[in-house]
């Protein structure tokens, strides 16, 4: 009985550590609007949310040049994106899902026009874009979208020269999902049978 105590406290304890699992990262940058990309560089990594540097050089894929690391701060709620390579683009974007440590409440932008180097092809009029970040969020999703599609300066160009854009999220604990409560609650009724059995057998 002691062993089977002792497994439902270790399989309790993996349920509620299991809702802390990685987060997906995707950026990916192109021509086009957001929904319709048509994609030069894109990343992806799947790593726990809010622990340091999550996307860049290295797994960024594509043809065209031009993209973006991405780091997070977690003791300042900061999502950072900074310029890894200058490249024009019309649209480029982040997406963060499965984030389970926390509950997204809030997204909103503190900086980021220097993500961008609007002269850096010496045709401002061309390339001279620095669009305004479009930002939505879920409780476990985070999106950030640069786009210049169909404006009148079409497309931007990210400065490679180390560029940044900064946003800031806001949180809140998620509530424990119903099964962690289940297995709690199972957990704690065998532990009262197992005493209540202990006293009848002094008795």
């Amino acid at each position: 009985m002691k062993h089977l105590i002792v497994s439902i406290a270790c399989v309790a304890a993996w349920v509620m550590g299991s809702t802390a699992y990685a987060a997906s990262f995707v950026t990916e940058s192109g021509f086009g609007s957001l929904s319709g990309l048509s994609s030069c560089k894109s990343g992806s990594n799947t790593t726990a949310f809010a622990t340091g540097t999550v996307l860049g050089s290295s797994n960024v894929s594509g043809g065209c040049v031009g993209y973006f690391g991405v780091s997070i701060d977690s003791s300042a709620q900061t999502i950072t994106l900074t310029g890894l390579e200058f490249g024009n683009y019309e649209s480029g974007f982040l997406s963060i899902t499965g984030i389970t440590e926390v509950a997204i409440t809030g997204l909103s932008s503190l900086t980021y026009s220097s993500l961008f180097a609007p002269n850096q092809y010496g045709e401002p009029s061309i390339f001279g874009g620095i669009p305004a970040p479009q930002l939505s969020f879920t409780s476990n999703s985070i999106m950030i979208g640069f786009s210049t599609y169909g404006e009148t300066i079409p497309q931007f160009t990210y400065d490679g020269d180390g560029g940044t854009a900064v946003f800031a999220y806001t949180t809140t604990t998620p509530v424990p999902e119903p099964e962690i409560y289940a297995m709690m609650g199972l957990g704690l009724g065998l532990m009262g049978w197992v005493s209540r059995r202990r006293k009848q057998q002094v008795a």
